[in-house]
């Protein structure tokens, strides 16, 4: 009877542990898969901002060549 109780009870604690692991687990899914998002997002945005710097390069480059090109004429 002692080793059906002691079976019972490191089945029971078995159970917990088995749970607690896979909440742990689903946890760490979520804060993965929020990272991941984060990443992605993150990317994108440094990739907006450098297509907006190299269009404010290109500008630049054009107002310099535009100035250049009118003090010639002068």
């Amino acid at each position: 009877l002692q080793a059906q109780k002691a079976a019972q009870d490191a089945a029971t604690t078995a159970t917990a542990q088995g749970g607690h692991a896979a909440a742990q687990a689903a946890r760490q899914a979520l804060q993965m898969e929020a990272a991941q998002q984060q990443l992605v997002a993150a990317a994108r945005n440094g990739a907006r901002q450098i297509a907006q710097a190299q269009a404010q390069v290109r500008q630049a480059k054009q107002a310099a060549a535009d100035v250049a090109a009118q003090a010639a004429q002068r």
